[in-house]
């Protein structure tokens, strides 16, 4: 018998999404407890009631932004959809069970954990649901018994995830946010902050990084691998890396093993969504680490090594970097 696919349902506010919410897929995925993460943005989360929010349609295409072109995570409208008002996750659930043959889970933190029998329905919310929990600092589960039958406290004890997630909360980054007048801007905000975060939390050694990504382009057979150190003149990166392939099949090959292989050795996935080998040119954003993939028509054409010269501007560097 084929065994079914686990989806973790993903609920949140997402007001906004932040790396913290990145961080928790990625680490619900990477542990193997499931195969898919639905990201869910509430409608009308009853513990917000009269609360000013963002608008629903604003946050989720700040989510769909932030898993764009991520394997494994997909966003869902199916709150906006239902309409509900409080918006009760087992509702939700039940709903969502009509539409998908997946087997649900629920993902929620140590600290949703603590509180979950406060929730509608919550005893039959356990009895139907997985549930899939991921470690928050600072919070204590030992009064679970206190609420729960011993079988419960088992299951959602069994359920708990183990790894590091980020802390960073909505809040923070909602007043960073309101320095920042246009819409437009927030892609770019939630870029550079999920950035600072990769950097800080996942402490990655951007040199050997470097090197792993040479030799791989190496191992595919890319030309011409030209590395340069830009993070004296740039904050954008440290290091930047151009490689070329002999044609578009070779490029679509190359970028997609460069980004297999570091995701499975540092369980780290491009801060962008790689471009369409089409253009002749495809960009890996590893944060402190960018990857340029050229063919050589188009390596010639923009000369990334040439206009960069031997003492680039912090001008330069920016637009070059990311073009």
């Amino acid at each position: 018998m084929t065994k079914r696919r686990i989806t973790a349902f993903f609920g949140g506010s997402f007001d906004p999404p932040h790396p913290g919410h990145f961080g928790v897929a990625s680490g619900a995925l990477d542990s193997g407890r499931c195969d898919r993460v639905l990201w869910v943005p509430a409608y009308a989360p009853p513990h917000k009631q009269g609360k000013e929010r963002m608008p629903f349609e604003r946050r989720f295409e700040m989510v769909e932004m932030m898993i764009a072109g991520v394997s494994g995570m997909e966003c869902s409208d199916i709150e906006h959809r239902l309409a509900l008002d409080p918006s009760y996750t087992i509702s939700v659930l039940e709903k969502l069970s009509e539409e998908t043959p997946d087997e649900l889970a629920l993902l929620i933190g140590d600290d949703s954990l603590a509180r979950l029998h406060t929730w509608h329905r919550a005893h039959e919310l356990v009895e139907k649901y997985l549930v899939l929990t991921y470690p928050r600092q600072g919070c204590s589960l030992d009064h679970l018994p206190e609420h729960w039958s011993a079988d419960e406290c088992q299951k959602l004890l069994s359920g708990r995830l183990d790894g590091k997630f980020f802390e960073i909360s909505s809040t923070e980054i909602r007043k960073k946010m309101a320095k920042n007048a246009k819409w437009s801007d927030i892609k770019e905000l939630t870029e550079k902050i999920m950035k600072t975060e990769n950097k800080i939390m996942e402490k990655i050694d951007y040199k050997a990084l470097l090197d792993f990504c040479i030799k791989c382009a190496e191992d595919k057979l890319a030309e011409n691998i030209s590395t340069l150190e830009i993070g004296k003149v740039s904050s954008v990166a440290d290091y930047m890396m151009v490689a070329t392939a002999s044609s578009e099949p070779q490029l679509r090959a190359l970028s997609s093993f460069i980004e297999r292989q570091v995701r499975e050795e540092y369980k780290l996935r491009t801060l962008n969504q790689p471009d369409d080998s089409s253009s002749g040119w495809v960009l890996l954003d590893f944060g402190n680490l960018i990857v340029h993939l050229m063919t050589p028509e188009s390596r010639e054409r923009y000369d990334l090594e040439g206009l960069w010269g031997e003492n680039p501007t912090a001008e330069t560097a920016s637009k070059l970097a990311r073009r």
